[in-house]
């Protein structure tokens, strides 16, 4: 109530308390969003960063974690000769441009049980050294991803998205 007293005081009315929130939010969610990215997907970013996604069929993937960070849906996966393609959501797309992890730089996947859930990890090696984790809970994801690894770069953009 006070801020609206405030923004009515310097003359932006109601509708100028809208904008301000509105811009306010914006400015807040990009911020969040900027610091996830921070926490895993800026390390592939710097050394895999494209500028568009590559060409193939897109997968949704269910659940994602780039470094620390679980993603919820909001990734898309695409299989191309040159690697694997991963992109986010229109929403999170600030911090998180579109990479390609040449299929090289996947180290092997692990599988890992517990209680009823399974999950599937590996390691991206960027080329300025560092190590990012991936770990997905989507089995059609990890064979994708175990699929491409496995042809490498010759191969690996003909093979079909599991169904």
């Amino acid at each position: 109530m006070k801020i609206l007293l405030a923004l009515t005081f310097f003359g932006l009315g109601t509708g100028g308390f809208i904008a301000v929130w509105c811009l306010a939010f914006a400015a807040l969610w990009g911020l969040i969003a900027k610091t996830l990215a921070l926490l895993g997907w800026q390390q592939l970013a710097r050394d895999y960063r494209v500028a568009a996604p590559p060409a193939g069929e897109p997968l949704r993937v269910g659940q994602l974690k780039v470094g620390m960070v679980a993603y919820g849906g909001i990734v898309t996966a695409t299989s191309a000769a040159g690697g694997l393609g991963l992109r986010t959501s229109f929403l999170f797309r600030v911090g998180h441009p579109p990479v390609l992890i040449p299929w090289s730089a996947l180290a092997p996947f692990e599988e890992q049980r517990f209680l009823w859930v399974t999950t599937y990890r590996t390691v991206v090696h960027t080329r300025s050294g560092g190590r990012v984790r991936l770990q997905v809970a989507d089995k059609r994801v990890a064979d994708l991803l175990q699929r491409g690894r496995v042809a490498g770069p010759g191969n690996a953009a003909s093979l079909p998205l599991p169904l």
